[in-house]
Formats: C-alpha cells, sequence, structure tokens
C-alpha cells in the first residue's frame, strides 16, 4: 500500500519530473563540462561539425554550402548530411554571440525533445503513465543519449525528430486525422534529411498506411494516395539532397557498409563481438538496465506488456529495420563509432521501462524494491561510463591548441593559409587555429616535398606542436621565423 502511495505521489508531480527534475539532473551531471572546449571520442567529428557552425555564423549562411577550413586548395565547401542542425545553432549564435557553450545548450534542448518524446512513446505503447515517465528517464540517462546530449554531432536531432515522427504515427493508430500523418511525415523527413541512416525508422510508417488502408472502407485509395503524396512531399528535400550530394562522396564505407570490406570476415566477427559485448551493454544501454531489460522482454514475450498489436506491428517493423541497419554498417561502426547505435536508445528504453514497472507494480517488495534500486544506480553507472571522456587524457586533442585557442588563432591575419600539424583526422587542428589550412598525419609524416607542396598552393605559415617535424634539417629549410610559441605548439613563417 505504500508503494501505491509512492506511485500516486510520483505521478501527480509528473509534469515536474518530466519538464524539470529530470532535465536539472542532466545538466548538474554535466556542470564540469559546459564551459569546456571540443574533446573526447569523436572529437574529429564534433570539430569539423563545430567548423560548420562557426563558418555559417562567419562568412555563408547559405545552408546549401556548408563550409569547414581544412583545405587551402579549395573553397571549403563540404557537403555530406544537410546541414539543418549546425545552421540552426548559426542562426541563435548571430543572434546571441557564438560559443561552444551555445552549441551544448541547444544540443541539450534538442535531447531534451528527445526525453519528452520517449515519454509519450512509451506511454502511448504501454497505456501506463508510470513506464512513459521511466521511458524519459531511462532515455536521459542512457550513456549514449548523455554524452551526445552535449557534443557538436547533429545524431542526436536526427534520432529525437525520428522520435517524435514515431509519436504521432502512434497517435495515429489511436485515430486518424491528417494533421498527424503530416507531422509523422514531416519529422520522419527531417531525420532522414538530417542524417540519411535515419530512413530506418520509415517502414513503421508503410506498415501504419497498410494498417490504415484496410480500415478504410469508402474513398480507400483516395486516401491512401492522399497519405503518399504527404510522405513523398516529406522526403522530398532528402532524396534531392542525396541524390545531389553522394556522387561527390566517392568510395564510401557510409553507403557501400558491410560489403566494403566483405573479405575480412575475422575482423568483421571482432567487431561484432566487441558491439555486443562491450558497446551496447555498456555505452548504448547501461549495465544496470539490464535486468530491467530482461524482465521486460520476458514481460513481452508473457504477452503483458499491454502493448495494442497494431502498435506492436509499427514498433516491430521499424526495431527489425534497425537490427537490419546495423548488420549492414558493422564494420563502419567498428570498435568506436557508437553514435551509429543510438537508433537502439528508444527501442531497449521501451523494454527497460516496461520491466522496471512491472516489477514496481507487481506488489512483490522485493522485485520492487530492486527494480527501484537499479533505477537509482542508472545515473551513477552513467556517470562513471561517460565522465572518463571528457578527462584530459581521454582528450584525443592535443589540449594546448584547447588551452591557448584564442592566441593561436591571433597568431596570424586572419585570411592567411597555414600548414598544420599533426593531425590524424585533419579536422581537428584547423577548428582550433581557425584557419584555411592543410595538414598532415602521423601515419602519413611531413616530408620536404609535401611542404613545398602546401607552399606553392599559397601557404604562409606553419603550426607545428611535433619537435620531430619543425626540428628536422630537410624541414627547417622551409622555416622562416618563429612568430610565437604557446606550450607545445609553435608558429612559424614559411619561407616562399
Amino acid at each position: 500500500m505504500n508503494l501505491d502511495r509512492m506511485i500516486t505521489w510520483v505521478l501527480r508531480w509528473e509534469w515536474v519530473w518530466l519538464y524539470v527534475a529530470i532535465p536539472l539532473v542532466s545538466v548538474l551531471m554535466h556542470w564540469t563540462i559546459w564551459d569546456k572546449d571540443i574533446r573526447g571520442p569523436h572529437v574529429w567529428r564534433q570539430s569539423g561539425t563545430q567548423q560548420t557552425i562557426d563558418l555559417f555564423v562567419e562568412q555563408d549562411f547559405n545552408i546549401l554550402n556548408p563550409r569547414r577550413w581544412e583545405g587551402g586548395e579549395n573553397d571549403g565547401i563540404s557537403r555530406v548530411e544537410f546541414p539543418l542542425y549546425q545552421w540552426l545553432i548559426a542562426a541563435v549564435a548571430k543572434i546571441v554571440g557564438n560559443s561552444v557553450l551555445l552549441m551544448r545548450i541547444m544540443t541539450f534542448l534538442m535531447g531534451c525533445l528527445g526525453i519528452w518524446a520517449m515519454q509519450r512513446i512509451v506511454a502511448s505503447l504501454t497505456q501506463n503513465r508510470l513506464a512513459g515517465l521511466l521511458g524519459a528517464f531511462l532515455f536521459a540517462f542512457a550513456p549514449v543519449v548523455y554524452y551526445y546530449m552535449v557534443c557538436a554531432l547533429p545524431d542526436i536531432f536526427a534520432l529525437v525528430m525520428a522520435m517524435w515522427g514515431l509519436v504521432f504515427l502512434l497517435r495515429l493508430e489511436d485515430g486518424f486525422r491528417w494533421r498527424d500523418v503530416a507531422l509523422a511525415a514531416g519529422f520522419m523527413g527531417i531525420a532522414m534529411l538530417v542524417k540519411l541512416p535515419y530512413g530506418i525508422f520509415l517502414p513503421g510508417f508503410g506498415v501504419w498506411w497498410l494498417r490504415e488502408l484496410r480500415r478504410t472502407q469508402a474513398g480507400r485509395w483516395a486516401k491512401g494516395l492522399g497519405i503518399v503524396g504527404i510522405g513523398m512531399a516529406a522526403l522530398l528535400p532528402a532524396l534531392l539532397w542525396y541524390a545531389w550530394v553522394i556522387p561527390t562522396w566517392g568510395s564510401s564505407p557510409a553507403v557501400s557498409g558491410l560489403f566494403f570490406h566483405l573479405t575480412d570476415w575475422s575482423e568483421v566477427r571482432a567487431i561484432a563481438w566487441h558491439q555486443l559485448t562491450e558497446m551496447l551493454p555498456r555505452t548504448v544501454i547501461n549495465i544496470a538496465c539490464l535486468p530491467l531489460l530482461v524482465w521486460g522482454i520476458v514481460e513481452l514475450i508473457r504477452r503483458k506488456a499491454g502493448i495494442a498489436t497494431g502498435k506492436g506491428w509499427i514498433l516491430l517493423a521499424a526495431g527489425i529495420t534497425v537490427v537490419l541497419y546495423h548488420v549492414y554498417e558493422i564494420w563502419l561502426i567498428n570498435f568506436a563509432h557508437d553514435y551509429y547505435l543510438l537508433p537502439y536508445v528508444p527501442f531497449w528504453v521501451l523494454l527497460a521501462a516496461i520491466g522496471a514497472t512491472k516489477a514496481i507494480q507487481s506488489k512483490q517488495a522485493l522485485l520492487a524494491a530492486g527494480a527501484i534500486l537499479l533505477l537509482v544506480l542508472v545515473p551513477y553507472m552513467t556517470y562513471r561510463r561517460i565522465h572518463p571522456r571528457w578527462q584530459d587524457q581521454n582528450a584525443e586533442v592535443n589540449l594546448d591548441f584547447a588551452r591557448y585557442k584564442s592566441q593561436l588563432r591571433a597568431a596570424i591575419p586572419e585570411d592567411a593559409l597555414a600548414v598544420v600539424g599533426t593531425d590524424e583526422s585533419r579536422s581537428i587542428l584547423p577548428y582550433f587555429v581557425h584557419k584555411k589550412c592543410w595538414g598532415w598525419t602521423q601515419t602519413q609524416g611531413l616530408s620536404p616535398e609535401k611542404l613545398q607542396g602546401f607552399i606553392d598552393q599559397g601557404a604562409t605559415y606553419m603550426y607545428c606542436d611535433d619537435r620531430k617535424y619543425d626540428e628536422d634539417p630537410r624541414i627547417q629549410v622551409f622555416l622562416g621565423m618563429e612568430i610565437a610559441r604557446f606550450g607545445s605548439v609553435r608558429v612559424y613563417a614559411l619561407r616562399k
């Protein structure tokens, strides 16, 4: 009975938990991160994204011309995913001022939209308000969501758009409204536009369309064609954009997927084992959630989850496509690219929320106490898993470039062409020095011939953080005056 009163009290203040408490706890847990510059796993992708935001603010605001600093010989235009995420942040930055803090705040707010979408998805599927609230909580503290909610990557935005598409798609199972058709298709179209792989949620829309045709008697085909028309209109921007830009990508593993490295099956097996035993349970799900997830699966198999058949088919279609997408991109995801697994999060959160709710409402004190204890552990386990990523030793960038960012940017003229290294990604250091530049990697090195080629193309300065290169007599021939020294980074004028 005490447990019933506690549940009643929690649900009485549902809006406070959902819109205040959960986001506030996440804000406080991220407290030491807000003012940090870009760092941590996938800093190369984050820095490339932040470059595009910066250049939307400072140069060309045309959303069709996303730019980056790397590559001194070209116009800097880099068309990959449609840059709506970057452009929206830049639009706000033009009003309030551009900063990494602004990017983190806006990405966090986008993540909060995902928290609120998750609550609606779970509540719609289970018809249980407690399950919906627990779903929102588990989504907020899923390790992979917790990390990317404050990172300069569009993946969270794409996931959230797809989730809101599911919200309105599930609402259509409760009653047909043309407005909900447009919203479901619109949000899914935006998700696919921002990140092409998020088209994997579209089969759920297809299942609902077939079910709606079966339910409709009068005007069936007119209604069906109307829905198809709305869907095609929503997808058209994504179809046009990727038809335009994909041919410029060349041989990309993002497109060719598993078949890009089809011959190396031993590596694929090793990658799959790592993803199944490390990445999925620890980073995508959360160790504390595994018992709740298993219990949720048991309840689903026993048909006690309370999910209506039609909504279940929609979710199943989308879930199967997510698994097929994972298999197809398994080599690209590899041992590190966990953001490709974000589409799994709504599905495991649903199952874990079902498991936790059934345990808490089971009237068995021990089972309920165990579920509550696991829920309390979720934020703690996420904190332990994710916060080491932001520590100095895991920054994945020479932090002197971050510590002296403003000085390094001011050391040479704004419009100067530079050479910068060493940078395995060729994306990280151009962001920090904020210059159009060429780079070299530790693997390939910097030869006199390569440096001469950069100079011939217009390079007049060099940033270097590795004495192996700037103290090499063959390289010193090209170095003029040392302009500045900031930590391990030295700035040189280059001789013509």
